[in-house]
């Protein structure tokens, strides 16, 4: 596979997924893109990995990276931008999730746990459809229920 703008690769739960592909250089030698930087995923998942022996692990190796902790793929935070969120996400109750036509996104509003307890960190918690008065909720974990923890106007009690 020749991919020249392939940058991260994000592999959470996914037993199904056994082998990698293999990334081919312009000059057809097996090496990673250029523009690789990381690739994430549980432990678990890499060490289950299947390896080819013409295309070993140590090749992909320096890019792994450990995702620690509850991963909430494909949310990234809206203050900060960190995607995915790990650990804790607040998620605004009163900004709707709507689909974006083209970018195959969902628009709504999520903060990681660091941007929701440092108000230092945000001005208002305003962007996209986000203003003052909005609840947030807390999902701990992946497909939990979320909590009700607070609105923005309101000191953070949680």
């Amino acid at each position: 596979m020749i991919c020249d703008s392939l940058k991260e690769v994000w592999v959470d739960n996914c037993s199904e997924l056994k082998k990698l592909p293999q990334f081919k250089g312009e000059d057809q030698s097996i090496q990673p893109p250029a523009s690789l930087k990381e690739i994430q995923g549980s432990r678990k998942w890499w060490d289950s990995l299947e390896w080819d022996p013409a295309y070993p692990q140590n090749i992909l190796q320096p890019f792994f990276i450990e995702l620690q902790g509850n991963v909430h793929s494909g949310v990234a935070c809206d203050n900060c931008q960190v995607r995915p969120i790990v650990g804790n996400r607040y998620k605004c109750k009163d900004c709707p999730d709507e689909r974006v036509v083209g970018t195959g996104g969902v628009i709504g509003f999520d903060l990681c746990e660091e941007c929701y307890n440092t108000p230092s960190k945000h001005s208002d918690f305003v962007n996209q459809h986000n203003t003052k008065g909005h609840t947030f909720e807390l999902i701990a974990n992946r497909g939990d229920s979320p909590v009700p923890v607070h609105t923005v106007e309101e000191p953070n009690s949680a």
